[in-house]
């Protein structure tokens, strides 16, 4: 059976699936879609706080060259994002969201290890 779920879907169309059968396979994928979505909420989160995060700039006493200088405040959020950031990746389900996430994995690792006072 083929469905399509739109404005002109009424409660009778969804009546006639019988979803009522199948109340546990509806209710884990019910589940798992608001899990992925509070995963996506998260990722964009994430995404927001870190392309707005800068490092500043100072220049090496001695020889001049440009050093990124990390504030008190980016290792907090970074420390902050790797905790709650964690059980999320513990829990991906799905390759789309495995994907989402790959980017940032790196880049977080490689901020982590960035740390010039």
């Amino acid at each position: 059976m083929k469905f399509t779920l739109n404005d002109k879907t009424t409660l009778s169309d969804l009546l006639s699936l019988n979803l009522h059968k199948y109340e546990d396979e509806v209710k884990n994928i019910v589940d798992k879609a608001v899990k992925e979505m509070s995963m996506e909420k998260v990722l964009k989160e994430l995404n927001t706080t870190w392309t707005a995060m800068e490092f500043e700039h100072i220049k090496h006493p001695r020889t001049g060259i440009t050093l990124l200088q990390t504030s008190e405040e980016l290792i907090e959020t970074l420390e902050d994002n790797q905790v709650h950031f964690q059980p999320t990746v513990a829990s991906l389900d799905e390759l789309f969201l495995r994907n989402l996430y790959s980017p940032y994995n790196g880049s977080i690792i490689e901020k982590r290890k960035i740390n010039v006072k």
